[in-house]
């Protein structure tokens, strides 16, 4: 099975970082880590008022074996749902020395 997504802006739009939704987006969130016993916030992961298609973490390293997003609102939750097209975690690699 296969799945995509599209978004179709009949004509030349421009999307960046910031780049703002108006409808189906989420509004407030938690970004969370497992500790292996319970799920904690990453810092910063706590986001009320979300208007931004894109999000991005910076954080202290820390490790874990899950994440996960907590939705708590959405702009359109007359339906109950909300959307979510992407999660990555990321870790750099290691810093040169100088």
């Amino acid at each position: 099975m296969v799945y995509t997504l599209k978004d179709d802006f009949n004509s030349g739009t421009k999307v960046s970082d910031t780049t703002r939704f108006t409808q189906y987006g989420i509004s407030n969130f938690r970004v969370q880590y497992w500790t292996g016993t319970e799920w904690l916030d990453i810092p910063g992961g706590v986001v009320t008022g979300n208007r931004q298609v894109k999000r991005r973490f910076v954080f202290p390293e820390l490790t874990t074996a899950k994440i996960r997003v907590v939705v708590q609102d959405a702009l359109n939750n007359a339906g109950h749902y909300s959307r979510i097209v992407e999660i990555e975690a990321l870790s750099c690699g290691q810093l040169p020395s100088q």
